[in-house]
């Protein structure tokens, strides 16, 4: 067992709307090696919101236990996004190779209108809970 001290909790949405189950698995992996504490929601599969995306979305949350400050998380997300092919002309050809975002930031909504969104309020149901998170096997 690893006890993790933590300072800020933070929930992340993940999705992908082209090769799809590789870039979540390339994101999971590349969160995994920069956050000790961290748990996944269960998948889901996804229309997307809005009419130039080429094809449905997967999406996952993850709940993020970390000392790091918020700017310093942002700036892991973005690169990991960046590492596995995001570029900004994507976005108006409908594609998304992957997309990472802080949701809640210490329980405070960093995002209102993702929390609003159908798959969060399904999928945040199954995150474990945040005292279950503080110990992780390794």
């Amino acid at each position: 067992m690893y006890l993790c001290t933590v300072m800020n909790e933070v929930l992340i949405s993940i999705g992908s709307n082209i090769n799809k189950e590789k870039n979540l698995a390339v994101c999971q992996q590349l969160l995994n090696a920069s956050f000790d504490c961290i748990q996944y929601s269960d998948i889901s599969i996804t229309v997307p919101y809005g009419n130039n995306y080429q094809d449905n979305f997967i999406n996952q949350l993850a709940m993020i236990l970390t000392n790091d400050e918020k700017n310093v998380v942002s700036n892991i997300l973005k690169s990991i996004e960046k590492k596995i092919g995001r570029v900004p002309e994507d976005k108006n050809l409908g594609i998304v190779k992957i997309d990472v975002d802080i949701i809640i930031w210490n329980n405070n909504v960093i995002k209102p209108e993702d929390i609003t969104r159908s798959y969060v309020k399904d999928l945040i149901s199954t995150l474990p809970s945040v005292d279950n998170l503080k110990y992780l096997n390794l």
